[in-house]
């Protein structure tokens, strides 16, 4: 039996990074296929792989394509704000975007998705230790890093903390997104 559907599909390569990372979000990681990729976009079942040997690129795209849009939100947040007020709105983002996204972000921090060839403008901890770095005129770089690393730590952990529900269990509600962020940056001297 043969495949009759087309082969070329407009921009393949975009549609899969779409629908993988739809797929990730519905499915998780471990059930994409791209041939399941190729049957919902409507393509012959190899026309992913001229993109895509290996599932593993595809995941590395939708991974880059993640973090191209977590850096695009980050660059969005205004210039002229106090540093601190930058610093909590791209907390804020980064909580609501763990909350939307838990699988998107199990593979942004995946040991694979080490964004091979990303631009070192394009990650989203250089713009945020570049956030931290506003907030700290004056400061030794490597005081600025190790300050921006704990923060961006403890911002994770929390994010992680919150998807889990162990903060709902622990009897902690989510208007404590402003309180734990204020004491997040206050770790930020300035």
């Amino acid at each position: 039996m043969t495949d009759k559907r087309p082969f070329h599909h407009g921009d393949l390569r975009a549609a899969l990074i779409s629908a993988a990372a739809t797929a990730i979000e519905r499915d998780g990681i471990e059930n994409l296929s791209l041939r399941g990729l190729a049957q919902d976009i409507g393509v012959a079942r190899s026309a992913p792989y001229r993109h895509f040997p290996t599932k593993q690129d595809l995941l590395d795209a939708v991974a880059a394509a993640s973090r191209q849009d977590c850096h695009a939100a980050y660059a969005a947040i205004p210039s002229d704000l106090p540093p601190r007020v930058r610093l909590k709105r791209a907390g804020q983002f980064y909580l609501d975007y763990v909350r939307a996204h838990p699988n998107m972000v199990e593979l942004i921090f995946a040991d694979h998705a080490a964004a091979p060839g990303q631009a070192a403008s394009e990650s989203p901890l250089l713009l945020f230790i570049d956030m931290v770095r506003d907030a700290m005129p004056g400061a030794e770089d490597g005081e600025i890093v190790r300050t921006a690393m704990t923060c961006w730590s403890a911002l994770h952990g929390f994010s992680l903390l919150a998807l889990s529900g162990r903060t709902a269990r622990a009897g902690l509600v989510d208007d404590t997104d402003d309180a734990v962020l204020d004491t997040i940056f206050r770790m930020v001297p300035g």
